[in-house]
């Protein structure tokens, strides 16, 4: 398998239908309506979690058995149901329509894996293993997060300020890189 392509995907008003809502979709469900995406969830049986934000008008809920046709207009399909038969079919119909689609059980047959997320006030990074280990992502996900809080999110604001403050500058650029480069980040680290 070649090598993924990192990209934070805007998927406001976009459709998104997810098959499934176990633990593993609910994980990936609770993203998605972050993003402000036309998110649809067809499973026979939803999590407490996605039947409320089913409730709260988050997202479309249909409890029964995942179909084909529930590909269309979708962008993204996400195939978490818990038969590989039915996550295999509806990645082809998927990919006919021209979705992209992500399996959770098999990321061979997968367009794109979806990593573990570490997300500050301005700063947002991923952790991905290709797909071959979720839960050592996640893990290395909460000590990112974890390592984010001890002032990385802090240096970022305060070189986002500056960049402000430096817009149409000629020497902007420079001193921006002089600045991220220099010993603000460390003093952020250090809480200073």
């Amino acid at each position: 398998m070649s090598l993924s392509y990192p990209v934070h995907l805007y998927l406001d008003g976009r459709r998104v239908l997810v098959a499934g809502a176990g633990a593993v979709a609910t994980r990936k469900i609770e993203r998605l309506v972050e993003t402000a995406a036309d998110v649809h969830v067809v499973a026979k049986a939803a999590s407490p979690e996605v039947q409320a934000f089913a409730r709260m008008g988050r997202l479309t809920l249909h409890e029964r058995a995942v179909e084909d046709t529930d590909v269309t207009g979708a962008f993204l399909v996400l195939a978490a149901t818990d038969d590989a038969a039915v996550n295999e079919r509806l990645g082809r119909a998927a990919r006919r329509a021209g979705a992209l689609v992500s399996r959770a059980d098999d990321q061979h047959d997968s367009d794109f894996t979806v990593p573990a997320l570490a997300r500050g006030k301005v700063v947002e990074a991923t952790i991905s293993t290709f797909g071959r280990a979720p839960s050592a992502s996640r893990r290395l996900g909460r000590e990112l997060r974890r390592w984010m809080a001890s002032g990385v999110d802090r240096f970022v604001s305060e070189v986002a300020d500056v960049r402000v403050a430096l817009e149409g500058r000629h020497d902007a650029r420079a001193r921006l890189r002089a600045l991220g480069d220099g010993e603000l980040f460390d003093a952020c680290v250090r809480g200073e």
